[in-house]
């Protein structure tokens, strides 16, 4: 079978390839959620005084720590990936708040 993909081989299956000679590429990843809460909640956020503190802030900052904890867990844990390992330069977290 001809396929022309190398990290697939003559039967199609998958198979790790050597991808430490190649060159580094950007690459652009997005993601997004929502989260929903009682008016109330959106107001006390929207007005800073939530009980525990700035969720905002907190939000931001977790969703930093999630992205680059990921990259290190497929990087460590996942050693079979067939991926290769990402090196973030730039992790962005926007928030919008926003009544529905």
């Amino acid at each position: 079978m001809t396929h022309g993909l190398t990290h697939l081989d003559d039967a199609g299956a998958a198979r790790m390839v050597e991808v430490g000679a190649k060159a580094e590429t950007e690459r652009r990843a997005v993601a997004s959620g929502s989260v929903t809460m009682a008016p109330a909640t959106l107001a006390a956020i929207r007005a800073g005084n939530a009980p525990k503190g700035d969720v905002i802030a907190t939000a931001r900052l977790a969703g930093i720590m999630c992205s680059r904890d990921n990259v290190a867990h497929n990087t460590v844990e996942c050693p079979q990936c067939l991926i290769r390992p990402a090196r973030p330069s730039h992790l962005p977290v926007r928030q919008k708040l926003a009544s529905i």
